[in-house]
């Protein structure tokens, strides 16, 4: 958290000053394209799935072997299909909102979520929608307001 208790997220080696000493930030990545079982050797990493061919599912492993504080990052790299993460032993995936599953789905390039266990299920820590998601789509450039505009369209 920053001053302001905003989250702050940083690249996979970041150097950051802290007070009188500096610390290196670094996240191991690995590229996976099969269903795999994830175990204890996979955390810490930043897994990036590449389902271009054909859609896969990543499965968890048991929050209670990862312990408490253990981190898991995953991230789509494809251009097509979905890579799905399942969690194992009727385990949770709690959403920021409170609300919990049994899997999550990484939809498109890009698309990336961190999970923390507590020890008994894994939280969402943090989400990163798909990059086609960030993209605004102007319709038209017009020297005028449009007689008719299109529901959700932009105009220039």
């Amino acid at each position: 958290m920053n001053t302001w208790g905003e989250p702050v997220l940083f690249s996979p080696k970041t150097t950051v000053s802290l007070g009188s000493g500096t610390g290196t930030f670094s996240t191991p990545t690995t590229a996976l394209a099969t269903d795999t079982t994830i175990d204890t050797t996979y955390l810490g990493k930043l897994i990036s799935g590449n389902p271009t061919g054909g859609a896969f599912t990543l499965t968890l492993p048991s929050a209670i072997t990862a312990g408490n504080g253990a981190r898991l990052g995953f991230r789509h790299s494809g251009t097509a299909n979905q890579v799905k993460i399942a969690s194992v032993l009727g385990q949770y995936i709690k959403h920021q909102s409170g609300s919990t599953t049994a899997g999550l789905a990484l939809r498109s390039l890009g698309h990336t979520y961190w999970l923390v266990s507590d020890g008994a299920g894994w939280l969402i820590d943090v989400e990163t929608e798909p990059i086609s998601s960030r993209q605004i789509i102007i319709t038209d450039r017009l020297t005028s307001v449009p007689a008719s505009p299109l529901p959700g369209a932009r105009y220039i």
